[in-house]
């Protein structure tokens, strides 16, 4: 199915192919309330036009799709896939509610460096295990640049990540790999779960002007590598849990302390720069081991191993928890969360 014409839809689909297995080349455009590309299982859409609905710009219904898109697709969800197994490539413009949305496990997502995902609730969302998600483009989000929710995943940034939360991964054993930039207002990035890895080599920051992050993690067994650079206004490298490893070759900095510990038997091994107003590294707990190669670069370098935060630090930590759960609860409630948002 080809068309380089115009469609214009009032009621129902743009293009709907009701069988398996079709190919839909589009480079004209494609408008309806509903959804502008529709196929069943196993197809292959590619946009080089424009392709817009109400409520999706593209959406693949069904397993082991093939989305490529260099044009404009526009809807609640710019580019939809649902069912596990599917292919989505984007160097246009994939704009909504959120840009590229893919549901279900064994999902890939590339942004090319010319492509922007785009979203007033998430840039790049994939739900499910084992998705991998890779960006060199643009992902904008006004709660996540990217978001990935399941274990197991892979997110890939080369490009830029901007949102409340640059990259959030929410779940098991997933890697976060950042050679690019990822900004949040709250969080540069942000994993959620046990035994996740972050590697930065290249900026994660929080950009808030209050309380913000720049790398976060909250769960046991999980490892920060950091050669870049991670910056808060409130603590560059975070992290609440145990077993935890943090290792910085980069630079850290933050508006209280540098790196922050949480938890019992945590590992930090320092032969980066360390910048905090109150503390270059500051962990709480017992059974963690401090390393630093380079403590010149620290203003101050404390440990402390009976619980008992002080006041300051103290005050700062319970905010932070109580923004955090504060945001969470209205993501939660917020009907762009509860079923993923999805029309």
């Amino acid at each position: 199915m080809e068309t380089g014409g115009v469609i214009n839809v009032t009621s129902g689909k743009g293009i709907e192919a009701t069988a398996d297995g079709v190919t839909v080349n589009n480079a004209g455009s494609v408008t309806s309330v509903a959804t502008g590309i529709y196929v069943l299982g196993e197809s292959t859409v590619t946009n080089s036009g424009t392709a817009s609905g109400s409520a999706n710009g593209i959406f693949a219904d069904g397993p082991g799709h093939t989305i490529t898109n260099s044009g404009t697709t526009t809807g609640f969800v710019g580019i939809r896939a649902a069912g596990g197994g599917n292919t989505i490539t984007n160097s246009g413009l994939a704009t909504g509610n959120t840009g590229i949305v893919a549901t279900g496990d064994g999902n890939t997502i590339t942004n090319s460096e010319t492509g922007s995902a785009t979203g007033d609730f998430a840039g790049i969302f994939a739900a499910g295990d084992n998705n991998t998600i890779t960006n060199s483009g643009t992902a904008t989000g006004g709660d996540m640049g990217i978001l990935a929710i399941g274990n197991d995943s892979t997110i890939t940034n080369s490009g830029t990540a901007t949102g409340y939360y640059g990259i959030l991964a929410s779940g098991n054993d997933s890697t976060v790999i950042n050679s690019g930039s990822a900004t949040g207002g709250f969080a540069g990035i942000f994993a959620l779960g046990d035994g996740n890895t972050i590697t930065n080599s290249g900026t994660a920051e929080g950009d808030s002007s209050y309380l913000s992050l720049g790398i976060y993690t909250v769960g046991d067994g999980n490892k920060i590598t950091n050669s870049g650079t991670a910056a808060g206004s409130a603590i560059g490298i975070f992290t609440e849990g145990t077993g935890n490893t943090i290792t910085n070759s980069g630079t850290a900095t933050g508006g209280s302390e540098g790196i922050f510990a949480i938890g019992d038997d945590n590992t930090i091994t320092n032969s980066g720069t360390l910048m905090g107003g109150a503390t270059g590294i500051f962990a709480e707990g017992t059974g963690n081991t401090i390393t630093n190669g380079l403590l010149r670069h620290l203003r101050r370098w404390r440990q402390q191993q009976d619980h008992q935060l002080g006041d300051g630090v103290g005050r700062l930590h319970r905010h932070l928890r109580r923004r955090q759960r504060q945001h969470d609860h209205q993501l939660r409630q917020d009907h762009r969360w509860s079923g993923f948002g999805l029309p």
